[in-house]
Parts: structure tokens; sequence; C-alpha cells
């Protein structure tokens, strides 16, 4: 048959192309079939992790989220700290040119901008309810930023969940979980907000 396993309803012949019709007698040829999903059928095994027996122990569960709130607090103490050590700095200037006291001012307000980007963050994490859902991870990636004479680079991981239907969506995922996960566990999710904080395997 054709590259694609198709053949004319009306002649039989087998579709020697992509296209949609039939080269010999012009009927509709029948759509290709879709390539097989690598994870295989992500939906059954979705719907053994909700039937497996350790299902209700793991609803249970509740998650320590110690280390995130823990990184958002040491951004607020970082942006403060930076923003005082500015204004500290910029207090010299007073009595110079105006333009001379542009850069330290312009530090203050990164400094402010940092504390309260983490404060708004973290009191968003907070209140996002904990959900706890079947999910395959399909991929993983990590995002390095930062990094230099003076500074180590910062190391951001996410991961990629399906979800019964075949939904996607990406999370960022703590570091102490990013080393567990691998593409093609399947099992209960933990997220909270737009991070996963937690995943427990189910063999199925």
């Amino acid at each position: 048959m054709g590259r694609e396993g198709r053949a004319c309803g009306q002649c039989g012949a087998a579709a020697r192309d992509d296209g949609r019709f039939c080269a010999y007698c012009g009927a509709e040829l029948p759509a290709p079939a879709a390539p097989p999903h690598p994870l295989g059928d992500v939906d059954a095994r979705l719907a053994a992790v909700e039937r497996h027996p350790d299902l209700p122990r793991l609803n249970r569960h509740t998650p320590s989220t110690g280390m995130y709130t823990g990184g958002m607090f040491f951004g607020v103490v970082f942006g403060v700290v930076f923003a005082g050590f500015a204004l500290f700095i910029l207090s010299g200037f007073t009595r110079m040119r105006f333009t001379f006291a542009l850069f330290p001012a312009l530090f203050v307000l990164i400094g402010v901008g940092v504390a309260v980007g983490s404060v708004v963050k973290g009191v968003r994490f907070a209140k996002a309810p904990l959900r706890r859902t079947p999910a395959v991870i399909v991929d993983e990636r990590t995002e390095v930023s930062g990094g230099g004479k003076n500074s180590s680079a910062s190391t951001s991981y996410y991961a990629t969940l399906e979800f019964k239907g075949g939904r996607r969506k990406e999370y960022g995922v703590l570091h102490r979980l990013a080393g567990e996960l691998a593409p093609g566990d399947a099992g209960l999710a933990y997220l909270k907000g737009d991070v996963l904080v937690d995943f427990r395997r189910v063999r199925v």
C-alpha cells in the first residue's frame, strides 16, 4: 500500500501520495491515520491511575511547599537589601549633578521591583488551591539565567504534563523534584498555581 497505508474505498487502489483523492478513480480517500502517541494510550493509563488502589492514600498526601516559599522570601530580602544599598549610595550624590544620581536611583527602583514582585508572587502562590490530578510527564526542560564574574547562574526547571483528553500544560518544578521526573511517568500530580510541587508515580 501507499506510504500512509491507505487504499481507495471505491476501486481498492493503494494511495500513492498524501492527496485527498484517488489517482485512478477520483474518489475521496480516507484520512491518513494519526501517528501513534510516543507514550502509548495516555487516556487509558490515566484511567488506570484513577482506578488504582493507592489513589485514596495519595489523595490524602499534602506535599510541603516550604522550599518554594523560602525562595520567594529570599527574593524579598535580596530586593530590600539591594534597594537599601543603592539608596545609601544615592545619598552620597545628593549634592552632585542630577545625571550622576540617576544610576543609583535606577538600582533603588530595581531592588524595590524585585521585592514587590516576590511578594506578589508569594501571595498568589499562597492563595492558589492545591489540586491533585492524574497526569503523565510528557517532557521536561531546564532554563539557566544569570551567571557571571560576580554572580552564580540560576537554573529553573519545567515539566510538561498531559491530562485526560490530550490537554497539555507546562509547569514550573521545585528543584528537589526535578531530578525525580522522567518522560513517560504516570501518576498523581500535585499542582499549586503554575507550579508542580510534587508527583507520585503509579505503576499502570
